[in-house]
């Protein structure tokens, strides 16, 4: 018995729709899979470029920047626990990305104050 046959026994006049639909349910599931996939690789990314920093002893607020790429909903105990990062940490990204101070904002240096040359200043008053 093939499935056209199944589907038309099942739902006597409707056995095509019933067969779309549950095309379209696997569909669905498939795209879902992929989806998952490809989250999971992008968060194992992730954690290997944070592994990386922290073995570097990179800057506090660079590893942080890693965490702030994080889906936002991710509960504090499942980042710590995927990351192996403190609960401080997870609070810094959320802030960072409630800001939206991540990535593209870099710590600037600090502006360095000169004295003007006596000299120069005189001339200019003069």
């Amino acid at each position: 018995m093939n499935l056209d046959t199944l589907a038309e026994t099942i739902m006597p006049g409707e056995g095509q729709e019933l067969m779309e639909e549950a095309q379209l349910r696997s569909q669905a599931r498939e795209e879902q899979q992929l989806q998952l996939s490809i989250s999971n690789e992008m968060v194992q990314s992730l954690k290997q470029v944070y592994d990386i920093y922290v073995k570097q002893n990179m800057p506090f607020i660079d590893q942080v920047r890693i965490l702030s790429l994080l889906p936002r909903s991710w509960k504090y105990e499942k980042v710590m626990s995927i990351f192996g990062c403190t609960r401080h940490a997870v609070k810094a990204a959320h802030q960072m990305y409630d800001d939206e101070e991540y990535i593209l904002n870099r710590d600037q240096e600090p502006a360095i104050r000169q004295r003007a040359d006596p000299k120069k200043i005189k001339h200019f008053v003069s």
